[in-house]
């Protein structure tokens, strides 16, 4: 479900998306004719930062998925699944602690088996939820959510020392990581972008995924359901 993210203001009028992207969402779209529901008028070419640069991409699409995230963009009027930096296209959703450093993504791929306590993963699941919909849940090699008011938090022991974690400072840690391959990709800054989202979200856990992208220096442009994303994509 991984929304296609750049307004591409160089791209044909007739566009077919490249065939290893599917599930990608029509609301951030590239240079079409045809307007469709919900899609944003292109804002035409940015520069880098001093201009006379190559354009920047007006945005990024992310599949922030629960076990895995991608990021999309289009390059030469077509999309493309960004690959990070083990050549791979998609991420693992995981974040892990240790006394050292955090470590994101592929990186913590490992981290369950070495160091459980200190690794989140799932973390879309957790966003907005309260204490009561998770304290009866087994997480093995999974931070233990504690309850903070109404709602849950992470206790990660980080730099010698507990830190005390809601789940969308975790979710704008893998925001932030998608980021930041989609940069290293593209050669330029990104700051907004398109994330697909379950269709069972509400308003809480919409927010929460806004707030995650704040913190992650991303501008969101929509919230797309997956539903929606696999409608119009496959």
């Amino acid at each position: 479900m991984i929304p296609p993210a750049i307004h591409d203001t160089t791209c044909p009028t007739v566009y077919t998306p490249a065939p290893q992207c599917t599930h990608l969402p029509h609301s951030v779209h590239t240079c079409l004719t045809v307007r469709q529901p919900g899609l944003h008028a292109p804002r035409g070419p940015r520069t880098t930062a001093g201009g006379g640069g190559r354009p920047r991409p007006a945005a990024i699409g992310i599949d922030f998925g629960t076990s895995k995230c991608c990021v999309a963009a289009v390059r030469d009027g077509r999309v493309d699944v960004l690959e990070n930096e083990l050549e791979q296209r998609t991420t693992p959703s995981f974040v892990a602690f240790n006394s050292q450093q955090r470590l994101v993504g592929s990186d913590a791929l490992d981290q369950p088996v070495v160091n459980c306590a200190n690794t989140v993963y799932a973390v879309k699941s957790f966003l907005e939820r309260t204490y009561d919909e998770v304290k009866d849940c087994y997480f093995p090699c999974h931070i233990q959510p504690i309850l903070k008011g109404h709602r849950i938090e992470y206790v990660a022991h980080y730099k010698n020392r507990d830190q005390r974690l809601r789940p969308e400072q975790v979710a704008a840690m893998l925001l932030g990581k998608m980021k930041d391959i989609a940069e290293s990709s593209l050669g330029c800054p990104v700051d907004r972008a398109v994330i697909s989202v379950p269709a069972s979200f509400g308003n809480a856990q919409r927010l929460a995924v806004k707030y995650a992208a704040q913190v992650a220096g991303l501008e969101i442009l929509e919230l797309i359901n997956e539903t929606t994303a696999a409608q119009y994509f496959g």
